[in-house]
C-alpha cells in the first residue's frame, strides 16, 4: 500500500514539474516576444478577458487555477 502511495506521489510530482516547466517556457517566450503568442492565447480562454496590450508597468495580474486539467 505504501509503495502505491509513493508511486502516485512521485507521478503527481512529475506532472506538476512538467506543468511548471511548460508554464516557465511560455512566460520566457512571452518576454522574448514582448507579447503573448497567438498559440498560447488560443490555448487559455482567460486571456480573452484582458486587452491585447500589456506592458511591464501597465498590466493586470493574471492567475488562473486550472481544475481537472481544463480551463
Amino acid at each position: 500500500m505504501a509503495v502505491d502511495a509513493d508511486h502516485n506521489q512521485a507521478a503527481d510530482l512529475a506532472g506538476i514539474k512538467k506543468l511548471y516547466k511548460d508554464m516557465e517556457n511560455e512566460v520566457e517566450d512571452a518576454v522574448k516576444l514582448g507579447r503573448i503568442s497567438e498559440e498560447v492565447r488560443s490555448k487559455h480562454k482567460g486571456f480573452s478577458q484582458w486587452d491585447t496590450y500589456s506592458s511591464r508597468r501597465d498590466h493586470d495580474t493574471i492567475l488562473q487555477i486550472v481544475i481537472d486539467g481544463e480551463t
